[in-house]
């Protein structure tokens, strides 16, 4: 329930001791919202179409994009028994993304504006371990490998610290467990816009509307 400290902030200048204490992964949700920086936007992938299939591509969502770069199966689905009883955390659909075939495979979240904190529920990694890295030099290990049909959390909050907030966030396969495919899904995606991109969002409506009028 508790932080666990990030295990690597690469970043361009000095990073102050302050700065990095703030710095945290969760691996209890609760506990997450409860330690946000700002307002949390959620997305438990309940109202998008039925699209998954095999390839790499991106899909868009409300506010944010996920790219894959496997030739496996990724994409919003509601199938419950996905092999092992899998399904989803929250509602009926997930996004679905499948790691393994013996090598890399990667997922990236993509932000419209920067984000302070982000957390997602990850299920079902019985074959392989996830690491995290951000596009503010944050990085460290997400999920380890676990067992079929379990269900892990990840949270990773900066703290307020905008010098740490990222537009990016990829979750790349570490290690693999046998020869399968791992079918992971993600569920009950949140996250954090900063204050600063907020503002920025309200004042081009501002003006949007007043070029209207």
């Amino acid at each position: 329930m508790k932080m666990k400290f990030v295990g690597s902030c690469a970043l361009i200048g000095a990073l102050t001791a302050a700065s990095a204490a703030d710095v945290a992964t969760w691996d209890d949700r609760d506990s997450f919202l409860l330690n946000l920086g700002g307002t949390a936007i959620h997305d438990d992938f309940e109202t998008y179409g039925i699209n998954v299939a095999p390839g790499a591509r991106t899909l868009s969502f409300n506010g944010f994009d996920a790219t894959y770069d496997g030739n496996d199966l990724f994409g919003i689905d509601d199938v419950v028994n996905l092999g092992h009883g899998t399904g989803p955390t929250s509602g009926a659909q997930y996004l679905l993304a499948d790691f393994g075939s013996q090598s890399a495979r990667s997922l990236t979240f993509s932000f419209s504006e920067l984000v302070s904190d982000f957390g997602v529920y990850i299920r079902d990694v019985e074959l392989t371990s996830l690491s995290y890295e951000t596009d503010s030099g944050l990085s460290g290990m997400a999920v380890n490998l676990a067992s079929n049909d379990v269900i892990q959390f990840f949270g990773l909050t900066t703290g307020g610290d905008e010098s740490l907030a990222f537009s990016t966030i990829t979750f790349t396969m570490l290690a693999q467990s046998g020869t399968g495919q791992d079918g992971v899904m993600f569920d009950q995606l949140t996250y954090v816009p900063t204050p600063g991109s907020l503002a920025l969002i309200g004042f081009g409506g501002l003006a949007m509307s007043r070029r209207r009028r």
